[in-house]
């Protein structure tokens, strides 16, 4: 059966060769489009797939391979019944291709800073994106084809019924499409997140720096507060907090990549060795977030820091965060019910940033003091 289907699939996408070359068109005008788009609307975009994301992905790969499937399942099932409207299934390949563009466009843009992003970014897009699009963009070929069928019956197949012609594509759309997107689906669900291809992965991930080992706290220096964490990936992090990893998104994306001023000194430093380190408890109630940076000065040093400061400041008028500078560079921020405390700061060639997620505020003076400490320690 699933041969005769890929059999009948062949012959349609080949009967219908300038539907096939009009959709692959329209997909890489799409493309173009998000590479070229002005850097607002760049965001606009962006923003729109990550609040889509963000209400798909959840604590469970399980649950997430479902609402994945769900959604694409749904997708492709429109862009076939749809078909009769001709324009319905245009337009939604149409803007996944300017979504990817847009993506894609921001993931070289992060290449310039971290050159491993390319494949990182790869290892993690293409395995299921291949698979989802070819899917997907088959469908909406076949929409069309319904679509002039039902318009054109005389021209277009002029051999088969539109009820024949209609019952056929539902039958590769069940044995074969779908079966494709549960693929695409339980990939990017269970193995792409051990690829990364995150954003804030991407940014985080370290160079070997022996003097930066020795600066960040451990998960030692954590017992000395009568806390027991453990290390753990940014992606650990990300994914217990989904207010963090979408205010991480948001506003790291507009600003970092869409600020012309703060992209160009980000580049310039890109080559500067830098450390993050989470660590959480076992709840998951209590996490820190360390990152530092060795600068080749303390003048760079502080200019990191100030530009640190920037960011923040910048964040709080976009995407609901709500940001309370509390003085000495540590801000609250408040997106949704999650309060992160923030601390900024510079010691030496050292820039650092350390960030506290929850209830236990009580012990971020002697966090704060106990990092500096160890980086004046530090010679570098």
């Amino acid at each position: 059966m699933i041969k005769n289907n890929i059999a009948s699939a062949l012959n349609l996408l080949n009967n219908n060769k300038k539907v096939v070359i009009a959709m692959l068109i329209m997909f890489l005008i799409g493309i173009a489009i998000g590479f070229v788009l002005p850097p607002k609307f760049k965001l606009i975009m962006f923003k729109s797939i990550t609040h889509k994301v963000e209400g798909i992905v959840t604590d469970s790969n399980f649950l997430t391979f479902f609402k994945i499937f769900l959604n694409n399942s749904f997708v492709g099932l429109l862009l076939i019944v749809l078909g009769f409207t001709l324009v319905l299934p245009i337009l939604i390949i149409l803007f996944n291709g300017i979504g990817l563009g847009v993506v894609v466009d921001l993931y070289l843009r992060i290449a310039q800073l971290k050159p491993i992003a390319l494949i990182t970014s790869a290892g993690a897009l293409l395995p299921h994106g291949i698979i989802e699009l070819f899917a997907l963009i088959t469908c909406s070929i076949f929409g069309i084809t319904l679509g002039l069928k039902l318009f054109f019956k005389k021209k277009v197949m002029a051999k088969r019924s539109l009820k024949s012609l209609f019952a056929e594509i539902m039958k590769i759309y069940f044995f074969i499409l779908l079966p494709l997107l549960l693929l695409a689906a339980f990939i990017e669900s269970f193995i792409t997140p051990s690829i990364g291809g995150g954003i804030s992965n991407i940014l985080s991930e370290t160079s070997y720096d022996k003097i930066l080992g020795n600066a960040v706290l451990s998960d030692k220096d954590f017992l000395d507060f009568g806390i027991l964490v453990k290390e753990v990936p940014i992606s650990d992090y990300a994914r217990k907090s989904p207010s963090i990893r979408q205010q991480n998104y948001l506003n790291l994306i507009s600003i970092l990549f869409y600020d012309d001023e703060i992209y160009e000194k980000y580049k310039n430093w890109k080559n500067n060795p830098s450390l993050t380190k989470v660590y959480m408890d076992e709840n998951s109630n209590f996490a820190v977030v360390i990152q530092i940076s060795r600068f080749k000065s303390v003048e760079d040093a502080n200019q990191g820091l100030i530009l640190l400061k920037k960011i923040i400041e910048i964040a709080e008028n976009g995407d609901n965060l709500k940001v309370n500078n509390l003085g000495d560079h540590l801000f609250k921020l408040e997106y949704g019910n999650n309060p992160i405390h923030q601390k900024l700061g510079s010691t030496g060639t050292f820039a650092y940033s350390i960030r506290f997620m929850g209830d236990k505020t009580y012990l971020i003076s002697s966090v704060i003091a106990k990092q500096e400490t160890k980086l004046k320690k530090c010679k570098a």
